[in-house]
């Protein structure tokens, strides 16, 4: 089930660079996953992940150290999002409705259990759970 998440991942940034759409588009492989960055089907400074896919809007990348607004302490994005890529792992189908349950009651992106985990994760824990 990753593994079609992440062809799927794959195939829509390769449509977006492929329509030539953005500047710059690249990819690599990383340790857990394929990385798209200025992918222009991705909004300008976000990220998203597609089972082991990662793409990266303009103007971010997984080199960036940021600081969550609801715990304030700094992670690195690629190690972050690398968390969400062994989280989508380990739960597989129930990856996305996992984290959906994460917003119910009005929860904000940084108070999703699997969020704040995937931030541990990125400032230097050993795990994303």
């Amino acid at each position: 089930m990753v593994a079609a998440f992440a062809g799927l991942g794959y195939v829509v940034g390769k449509v977006g660079y492929s329509f030539e759409l953005g500047e710059n588009p690249s990819f690599l492989i990383e340790e857990n996953s394929v990385t798209l960055l200025n992918n222009p089907l991705t909004i300008s400074g976000t990220a998203i992940i597609i089972g082991n896919t990662v793409s990266y809007g303009s103007d971010f990348s997984p080199n960036v150290n940021q600081d969550t607004s609801d715990s304030g302490f700094m992670y690195n994005v690629g190690l972050y999002e690398q968390g969400n890529t062994y989280q989508c792992e380990v739960l597989g189908p129930l990856f996305f409705p996992t984290y959906g349950s994460g917003f119910i009651g009005g929860s904000t992106h940084d108070s999703n259990p699997l969020e704040q985990e995937a931030h541990r994760y990125g400032s230097g824990a050993r795990s994303p759970f």
